[in-house]
């Protein structure tokens, strides 16, 4: 099952169906702007920010990503920092900015190992509810990796590297401990 997707993955243009920690996730390869062009179409919301889902640390973290990082990943944090290169700007925000985050999901993972870095939406076309039951998808992509009914949870925490919190999630009272205690060195 898992081979399908990462074989979908390292097709131009290919658009999978995930499991995250807490619903079902829409994913390309991250240096792959047709399929991050077609992920906008999916979810019909046109061209937006994508999540990159890393296997490791990124070089050059501001120092309060850096700090974050120490402490929460791989973890529910997803930190918006300076892209510098690294990213297609399909898949980046406002300011040339990238949102990062290291899933801890095994799947995640496997996947990352396998291509490098994936992007990561919510499955589901905006307006309705995520993806929780792959059998129960349809999104238009070319696999899916189905693990059966996820719970759903707290979404991640989005730290914006000058910002600070930009949406409450699971980490949100440990990383404005992080924060102060940052801002006060």
């Amino acid at each position: 099952m898992i081979a399908g997707v990462i074989e979908a993955l390292r097709r131009e243009g290919g658009v999978v169906l995930y499991p995250t920690e807490t619903v079902y996730g829409l994913g390309c390869r991250a240096s792959d702007e047709v399929a991050a062009r077609r992920i906008g179409e999916i979810k019909g919301r046109g061209q937006q920010p994508l999540i990159v889902l890393v296997g490791e640390r990124p070089d050059a973290l501001p120092p309060v990503c850096e700090a974050l990082a120490d402490a929460f990943w791989p973890g529910p944090l997803t930190m918006i920092v300076p892209n510098e290169g690294r990213y297609p700007s399909a898949i980046c925000g406002p300011g040339d900015t990238v949102a990062l985050r290291w899933s801890p999901h095994p799947v995640v993972a496997q996947l990352v190992r396998a291509v490098g870095p994936i992007t990561s939406t919510s499955a589901n076309r905006t307006g309705e509810a995520p993806v929780v039951s792959a059998a129960k998808n349809e999104l238009d992509v070319d696999a899916i990796m189905d693990v059966g009914p996820i719970n759903g949870g707290t979404p991640s925490t989005i730290v914006h590297y000058e910002a600070g919190i930009l949406r409450a999630g699971t980490l949100s009272a440990a990383v404005e401990e992080v924060l102060r205690d940052f801002d006060r060195c």
